[in-house]
């Protein structure tokens, strides 16, 4: 992908706020999307921030002195890259050493840990934690039947129908635009004669004309359709689009 500081995405936006999309051929189609890509994502990364954390888990039985054992193995680790190899078998063994040691007071330091923590809680208290949870937790509730247009409840099986057909209504022809008329001619295997449609200059594609270039990347919804009708399958080969 093309890489772009800030000037340069700057400078991206007002090109293609004053380019002439008509003129775009297809071999640069591909370039335009990527363009357009980095101009969005740079708008976002100056927008939105960037969800940073830098909280550590921070365990109960850790300590200062584990602590300076683990930095010990590791340098004792990071001197095998640079040892000689006289020094090397030595110092391997050092770094193994110093490992052991790590793993062996780490051990030995969450094993304490825990039973500290057994000892200090008497028969009742260990499981109060368990059982406010479970007292807690609430149960499942049956779905709730929804009522039809007649004010009738209906049973579980005629619930989800009626959601269904209420979020996805059956296709009506008698409730086609011409777009969809058209595509649904094209699309259904009819043989019957087309009508006298431009689908390519007199036609409006089911988008939205206010919202297609809100940013400025063009000024004129006719270009963007020229450009969508012609270059339709080679934008179409790009797999992230």
């Amino acid at each position: 992908m093309i890489s772009l500081n800030r000037n340069s995405c700057e400078c991206c936006f007002r090109s293609l706020t004053n380019i002439s999309l008509i003129y775009i051929y297809i071999s640069k189609v591909r370039r335009f999307v990527v363009l357009y890509t980095e101009c969005v994502q740079y708008a976002c990364d100056t927008v939105i921030p960037r969800k940073c954390s830098v909280r550590r888990l921070k365990l109960p039985w850790w300590s200062p002195d584990l602590e300076g054992l683990k930095k010990d193995a590791n340098t004792k680790k990071r001197r095998i890259r640079n040892a000689a190899s006289s020094r090397r078998p030595y110092v391997v063994e050092e770094s193994v050493r110093a490992k052991e040691a790590y793993k062996r007071a780490a051990a030995n330091l969450h094993t304490t840990s825990w039973k500290q923590f057994f000892t200090a809680q008497d028969r009742e208290s260990i499981w109060d934690d368990a059982y406010r949870v479970i007292r807690d937790t609430g149960k499942n509730r049956e779905d709730v039947l929804l009522i039809n247009d007649s004010g009738q409840t209906c049973n579980p099986h005629e619930s989800a129908v009626l959601l269904a057909n209420t979020f996805f209504p059956d296709d009506q022809v008698d409730t086609d635009n011409p777009y969809h008329t058209e595509l649904r001619r094209r699309t259904d295997g009819s043989v019957c004669p087309p009508e006298t449609l431009d689908i390519s200059s007199e036609m409006d594609l089911p988008l939205e004309r206010d919202g297609a270039f809100a940013c400025g990347l063009a000024s004129s919804w006719e270009h963007f359709k020229f450009i969508f009708l012609s270059y339709h399958e080679e934008v179409k080969r790009i797999d992230k689009f």
